[in-house]
């Protein structure tokens, strides 16, 4: 999820990869994200995404267990 970019040696940029800025962006606003739902704003691998933000950046990231109808998942969000 993080990326380097080096104009001047040694000095190096982090920032985000377009979809973890897209799923930080979308928590942010509030919004609850699920493997069901992230396809619709273009994410397609969700869990992936949501380790990087937690692991490389540090972001608290909360997830709750819905079963809906007997298919059971996880929704994440931020507190």
């Amino acid at each position: 999820c993080l990326h380097f970019s080096c104009n001047h040696p040694p000095l190096y940029q982090i920032h985000f990869s377009n979809q973890c800025q897209k799923v930080f962006t979308l928590l942010k606003e509030g919004k609850r994200l699920s493997t069901i739902t992230a396809p619709t704003y273009g994410i397609l691998s969700l869990p992936r995404r949501i380790k990087d933000l937690k692991d490389h950046n540090g972001i608290n990231i909360e997830f709750e267990w819905v079963n809906c109808e007997g298919v059971k998942y996880k929704e994440y969000f931020l507190k």
